[in-house]
Formats: C-alpha cells, structure tokens, sequence
C-alpha cells in the first residue's frame, strides 16, 4: 500500500483549496457584475467533485468531501470555508514550528502597524500601496533546527515611506538588510543572518 506523508498531505490539501480558489478567481473576473454566493459555491463544487474520484487526491478525499457536505448542509459560504482551512493550516503549520519563525512573522507584523500590512503569499500576488509581501518558503527554508536565521529572503514592498521602514529596520538592529532593487516605489529589500 502507498502511503503518503503528513507534509505531502497537507500539501495536496493546501494545493488543492488555493487551486480551487484560483479557479473561481479566474472565472468570475471577466464577469462586471458581483457573483452571488450560490453561483460561487457551484463553480467551486464542480471543480472540487472530481477530486473525490481522483486517486491523485484519494489522501484528502476526506477533506473535500466533509467541506461539500458542510456547504450543502449548511448552506455555507465554501470559498469562506477555503479560505479559513487555509488560514487555519497556515497558522497551525506557523505554531509547530520553532517560535523564532513565529517571532519574525510578527516582527515584520508589527513594523509600523500603522504605516504597512503584512501579507504572506505562495505565488504571484498583486503588490499594493504600504503592504509587505513575504515569501511563505522563507517559513521553512531560512532557519535552522534551533530557530536561528541561516539564509536570507526578501521582502517585496510598494510604498514611498521606504525611508521610515529602513529607519524602522536599522534601530532595531535585529537583522542586516539591504534594498536590492527599487523601482516606480516597488522595493525588494533583502533580509540577511
């Protein structure tokens, strides 16, 4: 019998609810007017139905099944339920790491909070004003066992307060930094051990 690893599973999973998003994202964006929910939760039901027979996706069957049955039963909001699964796997994957991953999530948080939001994205995103853009790999890629920084990353950001963020950044002398790339307001600031 082929098993399949926790880590491989819950990646299918989360690759399977963001693709069923993007599938919805993709069809409704041509359309002017608003998508009323039940015309949503049919687009993302026809396209996570064919999943439950696939053997590709026969380690999440469970999953998908319990979210379709809990739109029809509830007349739930399934691209809300995506998206909370996602979050909720997010941040339990967040949790079970080391609490420096965690410790660095938030101080890029809450680096003038009132000047920038944070976003952590998988893919291509659309970058928007005053908004830091972290990469999710960074999560697993850049620490080691014992939670210390070992490889940089970068951080993508649109903003004209740049200067404010390298203020931010040099006081609190936390990480060495650098702005690889600045262009139209849209900087890539590299972030280092």
């Amino acid at each position: 019998m082929n098993t399949i690893s926790k880590s491989d599973r819950t990646d299918l999973l989360v690759n399977t609810l963001q693709n069923a998003l993007l599938h919805l994202y993709l069809r409704i964006q041509s359309s002017k007017a608003v998508t009323p929910k039940t015309t949503r939760n049919s687009i993302l039901k026809r396209w996570l139905e064919p999943k439950l027979k696939s053997r590709t996706h026969k380690p999440i069957k469970t999953e998908i099944k319990l979210l379709l049955l809990n739109m029809k039963k509830n007349k739930a909001d399934l691209e809300t339920e995506l998206n909370y699964v996602l979050d909720a796997m997010f941040n339990t994957n967040l949790n079970e790491n080391n609490k420096n991953v965690k410790d660095v999530v938030d101080y890029f948080n809450n680096i003038c909070p009132e000047l920038f939001k944070l976003k952590i994205y998988k893919t291509g995103v659309d970058i928007f004003e005053d908004t830091m853009y972290l990469p999710h790999y960074f999560l697993a890629d850049s620490f080691s066992a014992d939670g210390k920084l070992i490889e940089p990353f970068t951080i993508h950001i649109k903003t004209d307060k740049i200067d404010k963020l390298e203020k931010h950044l040099t006081e609190s002398g936390q990480f060495n930094f650098s702005i690889e790339s600045s262009d139209n307001n849209e900087h890539t600031i590299k972030i280092a051990p």
